[in-house]
């Protein structure tokens, strides 16, 4: 619940070493369209907004790969919420 709020992801991303897992609990949204009418839209707190192949994109451009994602905390009530597992 970290990522969208770092102005400069990679100050982070090049401190993981390689074969690492990166665990990431983000918002996402089916159509960014719908980023002004959600209870995650901060303009400033949250830096990033993404769908889920739109982060999972972004992560590829940072040399992350997914492992696996889920929904399970939107399962569980928390609104858009999506968990990844890169390495």
């Amino acid at each position: 619940d970290v990522i969208e709020h770092v102005p400069d992801p990679a100050v982070y991303f090049d401190r993981i070493p390689d074969e690492s897992f990166v665990f990431i609990s983000i918002p996402t949204f089916d159509d960014l369209e719908e980023i002004r009418w959600s209870k995650h839209y901060r303009p400033d707190e949250h830096l990033y907004y993404f769908t889920n192949e739109g982060f999972i994109d972004w992560m590829w451009m940072y040399g992350f790969e997914l492992v696996e994602s889920s929904d399970i905390e939107s399962k569980f009530g928390r609104e858009s919420i999506m968990e990844y597992v890169f390495t």
